[in-house]
């Protein structure tokens, strides 16, 4: 009778441990998982857990990496359905860079499982420059042979019609790039991507004047003409003081100010070999930009999706 009674008391120890190790139901999703430059999207993580095994919530935001950019970050929702508790939690994100990213699993633990490995899923995000539509199928050989049964006439008149508009996109596309070659590259190029390239490779070669006087040159040149496309700030011909004039009165660029006017400064004591800076500097001065250029960005791409939020609520009013 005693050994019943400890068989029995081990059931109910084992059954109770069971109910304390209920599995970890997880996942995320985006909301899209094709979109041009500058588009927003919904990252979200969901999760299950019982009253008795809360989760510790991760930060959602070590999963986001450039160049993707979060937008908005929203409250952990706790909801209880059907016994459980669902948390839940959705950032905003956007990207500025064309390509395939991924968005990287993240990690959930189960306070009554803590050493278990729970990770999200690893999300794909496809950015591209110009709208694709990834649903088309390629054309079987029967598709490409519907057009068997056009009578000689029609061929003809198909081929004429064909000839008729390739000479007409021909000429158009010599008009419209043929006059505005020497705009060319400012059109094809996105800045920032621009600055990025430029900055990847720039790199000084020694500690003579004419080094730092020719890293210095390039590394200035490249800020100003990120300001300049992207921004639209007319920099490129000012002073140092009307260029700190200039950033302070600019919504964008008025927190770098110092620093930007401060590399602008040892850039001249390198030009005039007044002062040359040390390589330590220049290196610094070198992440320094390339900080400030992403920082530009982020600020910029955020701005446009508001104005073309405010810009769609005007056309619903209208």
């Amino acid at each position: 009778m005693g050994f019943m009674r400890f068989v029995f008391n081990i059931i109910l120890i084992l059954i109770a441990l069971q109910a304390n190790a209920i599995p970890l139901n997880y996942g995320s999703k985006i909301s899209k998982k094709v979109i041009l430059v500058g588009d927003t999207l919904s990252y979200t993580v969901e999760a299950y857990s019982t009253a008795s095994c809360p989760l510790v919530w991760p930060n959602l935001q070590s999963s986001i990496q450039e160049p993707l950019v979060i937008l908005q970050q929203g409250e952990l929702q706790k909801t209880n359905e059907a016994g459980a508790i669902k948390y839940s939690q959705t950032l905003k994100i956007t990207c500025y860079d064309s390509g395939l990213h991924a968005i990287r699993p993240i990690k959930i633990i189960n306070t009554c499982d803590s050493l278990a490995s729970n990770y999200t899923d690893t999300l794909y995000l496809l950015v591209n420059n110009v709208a694709v539509d990834l649903n088309a199928d390629i054309k079987e050989e029967d598709d490409l042979n519907e057009s068997e049964g056009l009578t000689p006439a029609q061929k003809k008149a198909i081929i004429i019609f064909g000839l008729l508009a390739l000479i007409g996109l021909g000429l158009f596309l010599y008009y419209k790039y043929g006059r505005a070659k020497k705009y060319k590259n400012n059109i094809l190029v996105n800045p920032y991507q621009h600055a990025m390239d430029t900055l990847k490779v720039l790199q000084l070669n020694g500690n003579s004047e004419h080094d730092f006087k020719e890293y210095y040159s390039k590394l200035t040149q490249c800020l100003k003409n990120y300001l300049q496309q992207q921004l639209k700030l007319p920099i490129l011909d000012k002073t140092s003081a009307q260029a700190q004039t200039l950033l302070l009165q600019n919504s964008f660029t008025k927190t770098h100010a110092n620093n930007i006017v401060s590399i602008f400064g040892r850039a001249d004591f390198a030009k005039f070999a007044k002062l040359p800076p040390t390589q330590e500097l220049a290196l610094a001065d070198h992440k320094t930009v390339s900080n400030i250029i992403h920082n530009l960005e982020a600020q910029y791409l955020q701005q446009m999706q508001i104005a073309m939020q405010q810009q769609a609520q005007h056309k619903k009013k209208l």
